[in-house]
């Protein structure tokens, strides 16, 4: 699934695992907008005029954000601890809806905000 569609990944955070997985999204043909300043909250995806939002519990993300936050190099990637974590049941609420306006304006809005940025 990832492969096939041409979506457009908003990154907030710069943590090493963000870097990481970022890294893999781009060489897979993901364009990827990486700033503090973008205009849509972490998680969200666009996919032509549909966006795609992830809601976490307070819990799940104050788990990812310790996760994410421990790791600081490749050294500190402890395998083990990032498969449990990925493969432990956890409720993620998404929102999917289509806005040709609102697709526009952000695709556009955190392409101005990274080329300043550079």
């Amino acid at each position: 699934m990832m492969q096939e569609t041409k979506h457009i990944n908003f990154c907030k955070n710069q943590t090493y695992l963000d870097k990481l997985t970022l890294e893999y999204l781009e060489k897979i043909g993901k364009t990827i907008y990486y700033s503090k300043k973008l205009p849509a909250k972490q998680d969200t995806f666009i996919e032509g005029d549909y966006i795609l939002q992830f809601y976490y519990s307070k819990e799940l993300e104050e788990e990812m954000d310790k996760l994410y936050t421990e790791v600081k190099n490749e050294k500190d990637l402890n395998m083990q601890k990032l498969f449990e974590f990925t493969t432990k049941p956890h409720k993620i609420k998404a929102i999917i809806f289509k806005n040709q306006e609102l697709a526009d304006s952000l695709r556009e809005e955190a392409k101005k905000i990274v080329e300043e940025g550079k």
